[in-house]
């Protein structure tokens, strides 16, 4: 991937941003570390890899990386034979202890880990050198007394000499006798021995050895004649100490030297982790989406947003570049937002690429690039003597040598810096050379040449970005397929330039170019009318979809039910027919031993009848469901405007067609084809009953809703349906207010509910609650009689 594209997009600058994100330092040089690739499959995975732990972070909040550390060079000195520092296994020990918890942490998921599970796999179990470790080191890295038996006997022998020699020497300086000859009644060390602080005029009446003296030359250090045997000993054991530290040291190192390939295995895997879930993380935060791969193919961004743009100020527009065009000039004002939106474009490609989220709509798709090539910005050099123009053609020269075909290109400013005529015809002939090469390919503008060029060439397509000119400011919209406008004269008058000086200007404009505003005022139009249109239908197919699946949902919900009544139903009848041939038989069993001439003859008959009964019973409970029994004819004759009702969904429709077997029927603003065996004919009195049926529903629906939903904790897609299933429910229940409590998070739930509620048909009006209702935790609903 070309790295002047690389740094000219910033995509260091966003990879900064998701290294924030990472837990560990392995797992933020691994995000360092990424670059665009251009292998599908490869970015396929990484794409998966990070929705998989999105998914985990949705349910759990975090992993737990706590206590990783960067071990590699460690584990390299102990391969080498080195031994290791104190400090060096801490690390280790706190890297084994939170490799351990990561791999519980994966292990105790519900649901399935296609992806992570096989770094948790390259984890392995090192309880035992974790446990080896701890044995030797205390929790502040000191190495304990019962590392082992000598240094624990070896220390506690110290401990015995060392206080004999502090005995002794306090007895030498509170002694009446020699205290002319202390300088100060203190014990210090000097050369690791014990010493005290000796007058120097007295050197000669103190015997000891002198170890040091202060800087005056008015005190010595000397350690007393007294205490030299215990002092020897004392540096004998800790040199045996010490030698037996370094054993256990040893011994510890060459057991990590040995487990080396596992530990750089783990490390490895936990880094990767670390990565996934740091670009995980960073999604969250931006609100990204995982985009669909195109190998070389056409880009449809939704709603994309530039990710170093705060999201206050932002606009998400949306960019579609190679379906029925190849090539997209973009058109409008300074600042308006052209270079924006090619950096957008180039940006979220190679984000993409290097298996980041995209801070786009769901439904986005992105192209898989061998190469994405940028002229972008000022590149003048005071040093080569190069103009903006020669500066930008230098570069698109190295562009088209480079670019093949499926690779995509963006050129800001094109032709710009000469002569705007033969910019324009160079600008136009580059744009035909990559149109027909076959590069998908973006530009930037003023030149009203292009807007002519795009709109008659097969394969290019104008674009703009929008302009207010009653506030003279941009909005940064993007609208596709409509040429910008230069807006010079609506911008003069909104200013003041008085008419008459605007209307002359007009006039000095050539018979085409007046032809070409003219053209792209009246395209303008067209477009923002079906801009509208398009925005209308896209709402209108969501609210269909949402109702088909909400319908669906429903008729599942309905089976379920039906299935569990029957199976109830059935389970109480046997248990009836049970305790029906319990009571026969006593009875039967009562009649013989009663007696009689006719006792046997009606002991016969008893048993035959109920026997009877039984076979009836058992073949009624064995046969078809009443749904089945009233599916299995057809209903009578059915015509288009008859009112039918569906038998799964129990909903009333109307006919709007009939072919052989099968029927389309119109349900609320959803068109349904289901067979004939699955409707039938409403009469009028069916109509009739089904207010009293509606009336028994809300008795019973009032008896079972509560009026608060509590939605804390759940997805906002579970939400959402949870939600919309209980306002329906709600309604038939005849409530006139509930309360849904979201609690307050991030607002993202909240604000997704909102939204539910300011569309759905039952809502008269929402609020948030009052500071003794719940606050802003808790939103209260009217619902419409």
């Amino acid at each position: 991937m070309d790295s002047y594209t690389i740094e000219k997009l910033e995509l260091a600058k966003v990879i900064g941003r998701v290294g924030k994100h990472a837990a560990t330092s392995p797992g933020r040089q691994k995000v360092e570390a990424l670059r665009p690739l251009t292998d599908p499959v490869v970015i396929e995975r990484a794409q998966d890899e990070v929705q998989e732990a999105t998914e985990i972070l949705l349910e759990e909040g975090q992993v737990p990386f706590g206590g990783i550390k960067d071990i590699a060079l460690a584990i390299k000195r102990a391969e080498k034979g080195f031994t290791l520092e104190s400090n060096d296994f801490m690390a280790i020990l706190g890297t084994l202890y939170g490799s351990r918890q990561v791999k519980k942490f994966f292990a105790e998921l519900d649901g399935e880990l296609r992806l992570l599970r096989e770094y948790v796999e390259e984890i392995s179990d090192f309880r035992q050198l974790e446990n080896a470790i701890a044995q030797i080191f205390d929790d502040q890295g000191q190495v304990r007394d019962d590392a082992s038996s000598k240094l624990q006997s070896l220390r506690r022998e110290k401990r015995v000499v060392s206080t004999r020699i502090k005995e002794k020497l306090e007895g030498i300086i509170t002694s009446r006798r020699l205290e002319k000859y202390i300088q100060e009644a203190v014990i210090t060390i000097r050369d690791d021995r014990y010493v005290i602080p000796i007058k120097a005029e007295h050197r000669g009446s103190f015997p000891g050895i002198l170890h040091d003296r202060s800087s005056s030359g008015q005190t010595l250090f000397i350690e007393p004649q007294a205490v030299v045997e215990m002092n020897n000993r004392l540096k004998s054991i800790e040199g045996e100490e010490a030698r037996e530290i370094d054993r256990l040291l040893r011994e510890l190192s060459d057991r990590i030297a040995r487990q080396g390939q596992d530990l750089k295995r783990a490390l490895e895997a936990l880094a990767s982790l670390d990565c996934i879930v740091a670009r995980a993380h960073y999604g969250r935060e931006m609100n990204c989406s995982r985009p669909a791969l195109n190998p070389g193919g056409p880009v449809k961004l939704l709603g994309a947003r530039h990710p170093l743009i705060d999201e206050q100020e932002v606009v998400p527009i949306d960019i579609f570049l190679g379906t029925n065009f190849s090539v997209l000039v973009i058109t409008g004002p300074n600042t308006g937002g052209k270079t924006v939106t090619l950096k957008t474009t180039g940006l979220l490609s190679l984000m993409a690429q290097a298996g980041l989220p995209l801070p786009a709509d769901e439904g986005s798709e992105i192209g898989v690039f061998q190469g994405i090539y940028a002229d972008i910005g000022d590149e003048q050099s005071i040093e080569q003597n190069l103009s903006t123009f020669s500066s930008h053609l230098r570069q698109i020269v190295k562009i088209l040598e480079k670019a093949r075909a499926g690779d995509l290109v963006l050129l800001d400013e094109i032709g710009a810096g000469t002569d705007p005529e033969e910019g324009a015809a160079l600008a136009m002939s580059i744009l035909q050379h990559l149109y027909d090469k076959g590069i998908l390919t973006v530009a930037t503008t003023h030149y009203t040449e292009l807007k002519a060029f795009a709109y008659t060439q097969e394969g290019v397509e104008n674009a703009a970005v929008e302009f207010d000119v009653e506030t003279l400011s941009p909005t940064y919209r993007l609208l596709t397929g409509v040429p910008g406008r230069s807006n010079a004269f609506a911008i003069a008058s909104r200013l003041g330039l008085q008419d008459f000086i605007i209307e002359d200007a007009k006039k000095r404009l050539s018979s085409e170019e007046a032809d070409l505003e003219n053209m792209i005022s009246r395209i303008e139009e067209e477009e923002y009318s079906l801009i509208s249109e398009r925005e209308g239908l896209a709402r209108h197919r969501q609210k269909t979809e949402e109702l088909e699946k909400k319908l669906k949902e429903e008729h599942q919900a309905l089976l379920t039910k039906q299935d569990r009544i029957i199976r109830e139903a059935t389970e109480e009848a046997r248990r009836l027919i049970s305790g029906v041939k319990e009571e026969g038989s006593k009875l039967l069993k009562e009649l013989r031993e009663f007696g009689g001439p006719d006792a046997d003859r009606l002991a016969n008959r008893f048993n035959k009848a109920l026997k009877e009964q039984e076979k009836k019973i058992e073949e009624l409970l064995t046969s078809r469901s009443p749904k089945e029994s009233k599916k299995s004819r057809l209903p009578a004759s059915v015509r288009p405007g008859d009112t039918v009702r569906l038998l799964d969904l129990d909903q009333e429709g109307t006919v709007l067609e009939v072919n052989e077997e099968q029927v389309q029927v119109q349900v609320g603003i959803m068109k349904i084809r289901v067979s004939l065996r699955d409707v039938e004919k409403v009469l009028p009195r069916q109509k009739d009953r089904k207010g009293s049926n509606l009336s028994r529903l809300q008795g019973t629906k009032a008896q079972s809703i509560s009026p608060r939903l509590s939605l804390r904790g759940f997805r906002w897609q579970e939400a959402r349906e949870k939600t919309d299933k209980y306002l329906d429910d709600a309604y038939l229940a005849g409530l006139n207010k509930v309360e849904l409590i979201h609690g307050k998070g991030t607002g993202a739930l909240r604000e997704g509910i909102h939204d539910l509620l300011a569309s759905h048909p039952h809502v008269a009006s929402f609020r948030l609650g009052q500071p003794g209702e719940g606050g802003e935790g808790i939103t209260v609903v009217e619902l419409k009689n």
